[in-house]
């Protein structure tokens, strides 16, 4: 299984960092079509998602409720939280409700899970609380009441596994084999070593499934074969047009039937070349 790591996510428009915001709007659109009772959106609610080129407003993505209310939703990719982050956050969250005062639900994507409080003194959730609580009553003195939430690494691994279940997010954001040469040739080697005595590469069995794969790499002896057999139906088909043509001395019945079975190969001359 995959292992859900975001320090190791897939690099999206050159950085990790426009990844894991392109992921976050995935997971938050998708949760839609989820029934997590934390996330319930009113049918007919609308997904806006926004570039971040020049700034993104405060939010990366929002959903519309059908009331006009907005749910919108910001990426941090931290890998701590300390002044500089609360900063960051402070400027996102004022922006936000300044762009779009409908916001009534905040969400902050956190790319790890914060320390809680240890015998050395308080850890970085107690430091959120507390700025937290401050934004809030700091909003609420300006009437704007909204509601902040933050989904850290492990939430957002849990609403990933909710809302993949084929996996495929998973293997585009976190699984970087690709089919490169070197790739291939390891999984021959591997192959030849659970084979051991037993392999010969003098052995060689034409199977089906060995055309299909040459057919997928269009490789030189499969267009060869195909362009053998465009030749051979071509010349087949001057032979048919070269027999035929005194079709109309023939009685109506096989008139109409050579001129239906004439147009049928023009279409599939015209297919195939």
């Amino acid at each position: 299984m995959l292992e859900i790591n975001f320090q190791q996510i897939r690099p999206y428009n050159g950085g990790l960092t426009d990844a894991f915001e392109e992921l976050c709007c995935q997971i938050f659109h998708r949760l839609s079509d989820n029934s997590n009772p934390n996330f319930q959106l009113p049918k007919g609610s609308q997904f806006q998602r926004f570039r971040g080129a020049g700034g993104d407003g405060g939010v990366e993505a929002i959903w519309i409720l059908p009331n006009g209310d907005k749910w919108g939703l910001q990426a941090k990719y931290f890998d701590k939280l300390e002044a500089s982050q609360f900063k960051q956050l402070n400027k996102s969250l004022q922006t936000a409700v300044t762009n779009h005062p409908e916001l009534t639900q905040y969400i902050f994507c956190i790319s790890f899970n914060f320390t809680g409080k240890t015998g050395r003194g308080k850890g970085e959730i107690d430091g959120l609380e507390t700025w937290k609580k401050e934004q809030l009553q700091d909003l609420a003195s300006k009437n704007i009441n909204i509601s902040i939430e933050f989904w850290t690494e492990s939430v957002l691994r849990d609403y990933l596994l909710a809302v993949d279940k084929g996996g495929g997010l998973r293997r585009y954001w976190f699984d970087h084999e690709v089919m490169t040469n070197d790739w291939l040739q390891k999984r021959l080697n591997d192959a030849k070593v659970q084979a051991g005595k037993r392999y010969s590469p003098k052995l060689s069995v034409n199977v089906p499934a060995f055309d299909a794969l040459e057919a997928f790499a269009r490789q030189n002896a499969w267009k060869e074969q195909v362009d053998q057999s465009l030749q051979e139906f071509n010349e087949n088909i001057q032979q048919w047009h070269s027999h035929v043509k005194n079709v109309n001395g023939l009685p109506e019945n096989n008139y109409q039937i050579v001129e239906n079975i004439t147009e049928q190969i023009i279409s599939l001359n015209l297919i195939l070349n």
